[in-house]
């Protein structure tokens, strides 16, 4: 039962965030393997993305809705497999403790937290349709 309150508050929280979020565009350099790729900032220079953050190379969407929040929504030409297995090893080398990943038909959820920070991250994969994979990269810090 407290799973599925963990889903519907994860859920409601990145609903809020994608309607209520001021959209900036950002991209990636590419690269033959799914490394981290340095960021080609294109935000101003106030808009400063968590460095414990791994962003796997793609079209990223940068959307903040607060200084506590931040969501990003990345479509990446890689395999899901591969950003799958990208986030679950970045997430760790980065700190990040995983709590739950979720495999379904349409896609993956990975959770992981910060506790001594009080941050939590999640990362939503979808599935392919289109020969790009999106990725929805979402970052909380409690007040």
């Amino acid at each position: 039962m407290q799973q599925f309150r963990v889903w519907i508050g994860i859920a409601c929280c990145l609903i809020s965030l994608m309607s209520a979020c001021k959209k900036v565009e950002m991209t990636t350099e590419s690269s033959a393997s799914p490394t981290p790729a340095p960021v080609k900032q294109a935000v101003p220079s106030t808009q400063v993305l968590p460095a414990d953050l791994p962003i796997i190379e793609g079209t990223v969407k940068v959307q903040k809705q607060h200084k506590n929040t931040v969501l990003l929504k990345i479509a990446t030409n890689l395999a899901t497999s591969e950003v799958i297995a990208y986030y679950q090893q970045q997430l760790s080398k980065k700190g990040w403790t995983n709590i739950n990943t979720t495999e379904a038909p349409h896609g993956t959820v990975i959770q992981s937290t910060k506790p001594a920070e009080k941050r939590s991250c999640t990362v939503v994969i979808g599935s392919s349709t289109d020969g790009t994979v999106p990725v929805d990269l979402s970052v909380a810090t409690q007040p």
